[in-house]
Formats: structure tokens, C-alpha cells, sequence
């Protein structure tokens, strides 16, 4: 009355079973890995987002303020920024912000775990660098550029505002 491989009653383990056991994890894990690395993208982006909006923050803060207050020194600076009277960037600003430590200066700018780079040049010369350069181990790095007048001793030059910023592994 019953096929010969349905003789057995209570079979715990049948062929049918195993293979939709195997089925069914198979997809459990594809889907597991999957998500982890939708999820690990995801957390990439929102970490080079994160950065590219710190960096935003702190070239708008320099090239459009004049800080805090208005005429801040390296021991008195809350907030820094470089323009001057005239709305230029100011060189004394700059020695300024060059005198100040790089913690402190990190950590007025709230990143204390990143390291930055700020350089205003053209394209003959460099008048300022401040900040640590980019190295081998550098991960998620931002770059900002501005295009600025620079007040180099009266003599107004057109120059480049660049801020790097970055992580380390």
C-alpha cells in the first residue's frame, strides 16, 4: 500500500529534510553577509560624511569670521578665524593660529581623533602650512579648498585655502 521508502514511520532525519535544513541556512547566511556588508558601507559612508562636514565647518569658520574674539591671539583664541578688518585674511592671524598647539587647536576645533593639514599657497608659493602631513597609514581623508585674498604685508594675493583632514588606521 505505501512505496517501500515510506516504510519506516518517524523518520527523524529524511533526505527532504536535510536538504531544505541546507537550503534554508544557506540563505540564512547569505543574507546575514549580506546585510553586514551593506552595514559596513553604510558605516564608511556616514564616517567620510562626518568628516567632509567637520572640514566644511571649520574652512567656513576661518575664511568667513573673524574669530572670537575679534582680536584673538594664541592665548586668548575661543574661536579662530582669519579675517581681518578689511575682510581679508589676515597675516597676523595666521602667525597667530600657527603659535597655537596642534591639541589645543584640534580640540577647539572638535577633532581631538583626527589629524589636518592647512596650507595656503598659489601656484609659485607656499606662505603658510600648519598641521601634520599626509601620511602612508592616512584613511577617510577630506580636502576643503577656498579661493581667498590673502594680505600678505599690504599686498593683497589671491591664493588657495586648502584643510585636510583624515583618520588613521
Amino acid at each position: 500500500m505505501y512505496p517501500a521508502y515510506c516504510k519506516k514511520k518517524g523518520m527523524v532525519l529524511s533526505t527532504d529534510f536535510m536538504v531544505s535544513a541546507i537550503i534554508f541556512f544557506a540563505i540564512i547566511s547569505l543574507t546575514y553577509m549580506t546585510w553586514n556588508a551593506i552595514e559596513s558601507k553604510s558605516t564608511d559612508f556616514q564616517h567620510y560624511k562626518y568628516l567632509s562636514q567637520k572640514a566644511e565647518y571649520i574652512t567656513e569658520l576661518l575664511v568667513r569670521t573673524k574669530g572670537y574674539p575679534n582680536e584673538w591671539n594664541a592665548s586668548t583664541v575661543r574661536l579662530p578665524g582669519l579675517l581681518d578688518e578689511d575682510l581679508y585674511i589676515s597675516n597676523r592671524k595666521l602667525d597667530s593660529l600657527s603659535a597655537i598647539d596642534q591639541s589645543t587647536l584640534k580640540s577647539l576645533w572638535a577633532i581631538n581623533l583626527y589629524h589636518y593639514n592647512l596650507t595656503i599657497s598659489n601656484s609659485s608659493d607656499t606662505f603658510y602650512s600648519i598641521g601634520e602631513h599626509v601620511g602612508d597609514n592616512a584613511t577617510d581623508i577630506v580636502s576643503k579648498s577656498r579661493i581667498i585674498l590673502y594680505n600678505n604685508s599690504d599686498d593683497l594675493i589671491e591664493t588657495d585655502l586648502n584643510f585636510i583632514l583624515w583618520s588613521e588606521q
